[in-house]
């Protein structure tokens, strides 16, 4: 009786170990998700606002932003955002398909994912 007990308290504590390293795996994806798509929307914006900045025409009076600079600018902010968007996803924990970093579910196997 005795090894039994002991034996399932051995069951119960690696169970507890691996949920416990299955959270911290999850966490992990999702505070890299959060970050990868934070610098993501920096980098869209910078590149707004550094061409905003040499579409200006300073040469005339009053200064007029040249519309060709200023969409060839836009197009290239859309085709970063767009390109490295599918990089702000993370692997689900049960099914391993690409899922979005915010996701509460996954969409493919119905996993539940732990509130952080």
């Amino acid at each position: 009786m005795m090894t039994g007990s002991v034996k399932e308290r051995d069951d119960n504590r690696e169970s507890v170990t691996s949920l416990i390293q299955a959270v911290k795996d999850e966490n992990a994806l999702r505070k890299e998700g959060i970050q990868r798509a934070s610098m993501l929307l920096i980098m869209v914006l910078m590149i707004i606002a550094i061409t905003v900045i040499l579409a200006i025409d300073f040469s005339t009076s009053p200064p007029t932003l040249n519309p060709m600079i200023l969409l060839m600018g836009l197009a290239l902010a859309l085709i970063v955002y767009v390109t490295f968007r599918q990089r702000t996803q993370y692997l689900c924990g049960a099914c391993r398909k690409r899922i979005p970093y915010d996701a509460a579910v996954c969409p493919y196997c119905g996993h539940r994912f732990l509130k952080t």
